[in-house]
C-alpha cells in the first residue's frame, strides 16, 4: 500500500505510523504468544505459523523504518514465537513433525531467520528442510507422510506445496539451488510437482501409493468432507478444494512449461487463486510484482483459452 501511496505524502506518513502503532501494541500486548499449545498437539504450530506471514512480511519492508529499540523488541517477538512451536519438529508430536505442518512451520523459521539476520536459526531451518524432504521420500515423489491418509491423501499432498513452494521461493533468494537438486534424495521439485498433478488426473495414484506405504488410521478423512469424492471400487479419494496459488511462485521459479501445461488441463487451474485462510504463508498480496511469468515479465495466467468451438448452443 505505501508503495502505491508514492507521492502522497500525507496518506504515506499516516498509513506508516498506524502500522507502526500496531507492531508496538503486539509486542506491548505479548498477544502473538498468547495462544494456548498441547505439546503433544501440533495445530498451534501449524495455525501461527500460516497466519503471522503477512504480518512479517510488512515488517521486513518497514523493518529500517522503525529505532534500534523496536527492531530488537519485534525481532525478539517473533524468535519467541518461533521458539514456542519448536516442539513441532520433536517425537512428541509423532508424524506431524514431518507433514504439512512441520512444513508450515519450518517455513516460518526460515523467514524469521532471514528477516532477523539470525544465522544460527537459518542453518537449523535449512538443515531441518532437507531432513523432512527426506524422510518424505517415495519411489512416485509423492509426500510419504501426508499419503498415508486414507481418503484424504490427495488433498494434504496438495496442501504441502504452499508452505514448500515458500520456502523454495525464500531458498533461491538466499542464492541456493532448489530447480536442480533432489529434493528428497530422488525427485527435483519439477518432478514432484508433475506427480502431484498426475495424481490429480488419475487419483488411483495416490490410492497405490497409500496402500503400498499404509494408512495412518487417525490422519485418515481429517479433510472436509464437503467436496467432489472419486470412488475406485472399495477406495475412495476426495478431490482437491483448497486454493492452488502455490503454482504462482513455482512456476516463476522454475518456468517450466511442461507443468504448466499440465496444470491448465486439471482441474487444479479451476481453483487458482488467493485464498487468504490457505494462502498467507505466501505474500500473495503483491503476486503483481512478485510472481512473475519469465517468458512476460507479467503476472502468471493459467487459464486455458475458449473459443467457440468450446461452446455449446
Amino acid at each position: 500500500m505505501l508503495s502505491k501511496l508514492d507521492g502522497n505524502n500525507k496518506k504515506a506518513s499516516t498509513l506508516k505510523k498506524d502500522i507502526k502503532k500496531f507492531y508496538s501494541k503486539l509486542v506491548k500486548t505479548n498477544y502473538l504468544l498468547g495462544f494456548h499449545k498441547d505439546e503433544d498437539d501440533s495445530d498451534h504450530a501449524y495455525a501461527t505459523s500460516i497466519s503471522v506471514i503477512p504480518t512479517l512480511f510488512v515488517y521486513s519492508h518497514m523493518r529500517s523504518s522503525f529505532d534500534k529499540n523496536e527492531i530488537k523488541q519485534i525481532d525478539e517477538m517473533f524468535k519467541k514465537l518461533v521458539k514456542k512451536n519448536e516442539y513441532m519438529f520433536s517425537k512428541k508430536t509423532g508424524v506431524s513433525r514431518y507433514n504439512n505442518h512441520a512444513y508450515y512451520s519450518n517455513n516460518l523459521r526460515l523467514m524469521v531467520s532471514i528477516v532477523t539476520n539470525d544465522l544460527e536459526m537459518y542453518n537449523e531451518s535449512v538443515s531441518f528442510f532437507y531432513k523432512q524432504m527426506r524422510e518424505n521420500k517415495t519411489d512416485t515423489g509423492l509426500f510419504k507422510f501426508d499419503s498415508k491418509r486414507g481418503e484424504c491423501a490427495l488433498h494434504y499432498n496438495l496442501h504441502v506445496l504452499s508452505p514448500l513452494m515458500s520456502t523454495l521461493w525464500n531458498l533461491d533468494l538466499q542464492n541456493i539451488d532448489i530447480q536442480n537438486t533432489k529434493l528428497n534424495g530422488s525427485h527435483t521439485i519439477d518432478e514432484i510437482v508433475s506427480i502431484v498433478i498426475d495424481a490429480v488426473n488419475d487419483p488411483r495414484i495416490a490410492i497405490k501409493q497409500n496402500k503400498k506405504l499404509g494408512y495412518t488410521e487417525a490422519a485418515r478423512k481429517t479433510c472436509s468432507p464437503d467436496t467432489d469424492t472419486k470412488n475406485f471400487g472399495s477406495d475412495e479419494i476426495r478431490m482437491p478444494y483448497e486454493s492452488t496459488f502455490w503454482f504462482a511462485p513455482y512456476f516463476s521459479l522454475t518456468n517450466n512449461i511442461e507443468n504448466k501445461d499440465k496444470f491448465i488441463d486439471s482441474m487444479l487451474s479451476s481453483k487458482y487463486s488467493y485464498d487468504g485462510q490457505a494462502d498467507s504463508s505466501f505474500v500473495s498480496y503483491f503476486m503483481d510484482y512478485i510472481y512473475l511469468d519469465q517468458n512476460t515479465n507479467k503476472p502468471i495466467e493459467v487459464f486455458k483459452s475458449i473459443s467457440f468451438d468450446d461452446l455449446d448452443f
